[in-house]
């Protein structure tokens, strides 16, 4: 019998000891209670779930726990107040309700429009959003706006500094 196979049976047999070990899998949960887990720790156990998919059944235990939990007003109010505003991972200091400045109008997005061939700069489809390359509003040179679909536009805002440096080198 091959090796790999060998080993993935003994594999799959210690998992099923150990993890279906209910009187253990309680000791466990009694002792980790309450205690919480490092950066490093996290991030390894991060890793670890790469690439691992949720069966079905879990997904949908996972919503019906998750339908139960906001039921309650009182989590939902909870839930609210933890992501309002500057307590939000995403909060930027407001800048989203700045306004544009007066160049910023229609005339100036046309001509980028125009000059990018109605493109999305990323994935070459028909693109109708006019995009600051530095993402500051005020900055409206020619130089540092680009046209792109509403599908990328919605993935640039997540990690800036990656698609800055993205689109300063696609120029």
């Amino acid at each position: 019998m091959n090796n790999s196979i060998i080993k993935k049976k003994y594999l799959k047999s210690m998992k099923e000891k150990v993890w279906n070990n209910e009187e253990r899998n309680k000791k466990v949960s009694i002792k980790l209670s309450g205690k919480k887990k490092t950066i490093e720790h996290r991030k390894k156990l991060s890793i670890s779930h790469i690439g691992h998919k949720n069966s079905e059944n879990s997904k949908e235990k996972n919503r019906q726990k998750q339908k139960e939990i906001m039921k309650n007003p009182k989590n939902r109010l909870n839930l609210s107040i933890k992501n309002s505003l500057d307590k939000h991972p995403q909060w930027k200091g407001g800048i989203s309700f700045e306004p544009y400045p007066i160049s910023f109008n229609r005339k100036l997005k046309k001509l980028i429009r125009e000059r990018d061939n109605f493109k999305c700069i990323i994935c070459k489809n028909i693109g109708n959003i006019v995009h600051h390359i530095d993402y500051n509003k005020k900055n409206c040179s020619p130089e540092n706006l680009i046209t792109l679909c509403r599908s990328c536009h919605g993935k640039t805002i997540h990690n800036r500094s990656t698609w800055r440096k993205y689109f300063n080198e696609t120029k």
